[in-house]
């Protein structure tokens, strides 16, 4: 985020992803995980003009999982 968009402006960003805590995570703006509130408190500060939608896609629907596990 920070190499792509310009905080200045208002942005649209949708994230696919297969890490589903994440997807809560954002949709409900916190998690029971410290360092993913910490992720998403971070991204809302310095995003403040940022649409960011996160979608779940099934490990095996995402063509970047093979390359995210070394394969």
């Amino acid at each position: 985020l920070c190499h792509f968009v310009d905080r200045g402006q208002p942005s649209a960003v949708r994230v696919l992803t297969d890490h589903s805590s994440l997807v809560d995570a954002w949709r409900r703006g916190y998690s029971p995980s410290a360092q993913r509130n910490g992720v998403v408190a971070r991204i809302k500060r310095r995003f403040p003009l940022l649409s960011l939608e996160v979608v779940h896609v099934a490990g095996t629907a995402n063509i970047a999982d093979g390359l995210s596990r070394g394969r």
